[in-house]
């Protein structure tokens, strides 16, 4: 596989390859997108948002070839993307591909 990260986060991207050897010039590819310090403005949710903890953050994890996607991961944090949300992210991707 190939890793693209975006945008680019260096211990995300060192976290993923250790756990994996990837290759840059396979054909499928790994995306990995993130955001941190995520604000939500909408009265809709000022219930929610004063009530519990609202997530701020996101990791998304799609895997594709030739830009068919095969398979996709999502998870809002409430926290910014971590090393161990990373390795819990692979591993269930791992489990879920069986490679």
């Amino acid at each position: 596989m190939r890793l693209v990260v975006f945008p680019p986060d260096e211990k995300i991207e060192k976290t993923l390859n250790e756990l994996y050897s990837f290759d840059k010039q396979c054909s499928i590819k790994m995306d990995v997108s993130h955001k941190s310090g995520i604000v939500c403005n909408s009265n809709q949710n000022s219930q929610k948002k004063a009530l519990s903890n609202f997530p701020t953050s996101y990791l998304k994890i799609q895997i594709s070839k030739d830009g068919k996607l095969f398979y996709s991961y999502y998870i809002d944090l409430k926290d910014s993307v971590t090393q161990d949300d990373s390795i819990t992210a692979f591993e269930r991707i791992q489990k879920d591909l069986i490679f």
